[in-house]
């Protein structure tokens, strides 16, 4: 048995098994505006907000940015090759489940002003 908590990281990988991740995301620099969007070109993402506030941002191929206020509780999969950032609140934890090989190297960024 392995427990795993997140105390007060940005980011906290919680397990790898057979090929996926399951993190665990709370507030911290990268995650407290709307300052890129990334997407994994390879996988796809999903997101479970557990307690706080976090708003999910998409966005299509022209960079026309869609604004979902997550609800706790309810899953969130962003697909295979899809523009995303996620914003949460300084009390906010988020599960993140992913392939564990979701890496720099096949994902692509967009930094905003």
């Amino acid at each position: 048995m392995e427990i795993v908590r997140n105390e007060g990281e940005a980011w906290k990988v919680g397990a790898q098994f057979e090929g996926w991740l399951v993190g665990l995301l709370a507030y911290g620099e990268k995650f407290s505006r709307l300052s890129m969007l990334e997407r994994h070109n390879q996988t796809e993402e999903a997101f479970v907000l557990v307690k706080g506030e976090a708003t999910l941002y998409t966005a299509d191929k022209d960079i026309k940015i869609t604004e979902y206020k997550m609800e706790q509780g309810t899953l969130y999969n962003v697909g295979k090759g899809e523009w995303h950032h996620i914003v949460v609140s300084k009390d906010a934890l988020v599960v993140v489940v992913e392939n564990s090989n979701t890496a720099k190297e096949n994902s692509d960024y967009i930094f905003l002003a």
